[in-house]
C-alpha cells in the first residue's frame, strides 16, 4: 500500500522493521490467511488448518481454531482430536489434553482404538501412567 502510493522510503521501513519469519511461520500465516477467506467454513477446513498448526508445532494456534470452530456450532470429529490430543502429548500439556480427553468422552469418541491408543499415549508421555 505504501509502495502504491508513492511512499517508498516508509515502505522500505515498515518492511525492515518486521519481525523476520522463518519459512514455516511465513507459511502458516499464508495458511491463516486462506483459511479465513473461506465463507462457509465446514469440519474438513477447520480440521486442515488445525492439522497444519499441529504439524509445525504450534499447539497454541491449534488449540485457539479448535476452540474458534467450536463456538461456530461445529463439533469436532475424532481425526482432529486424535490430532490435538496427541500434539498436547508431544508438548506435555497436560491440561490441554485432559480437557480434550473430556470432550472425547462427551462425544462418544472414545469408542474407536485409534482415539483410546491417542489418550493413552498422552498420558504417558505426561508422566501420569
Amino acid at each position: 500500500m505504501y509502495s502504491k502510493c508513492g511512499f517508498f522510503g516508509l515502505a522500505k521501513s515498515l518492511f525492515d522493521s518486521c519481525p523476520k519469519l522463518d519459512p514455516v511461520s511465513w507459511l502458516a500465516n499464508l495458511a491463516k490467511e486462506v483459511f479465513e477467506m473461506i465463507p462457509d467454513k465446514d469440519i474438513v477446513s477447520w480440521g486442515t488448518i488445525i492439522d497444519g498448526y499441529v504439524r509445525v508445532e504450534r499447539l497454541r494456534e491449534a488449540l485457539m481454531m479448535y476452540r474458534l470452530m467450536v463456538s461456530t456450532g461445529l463439533g469436532p470429529s475424532e481425526v482432529t482430536m486424535i490430532d490435538l490430543i496427541s500434539a498436547c502429548g508431544r508438548a506435555m500439556a497436560i491440561v490441554e489434553g485432559q480437557q480434550l480427553h473430556c470432550v472425547v468422552v462427551k462425544t462418544s469418541f472414545d469408542c474407536y482404538d485409534f482415539v483410546q491408543a491417542t489418550v493413552i499415549h498422552l498420558y504417558s508421555a505426561c508422566g501420569r501412567i
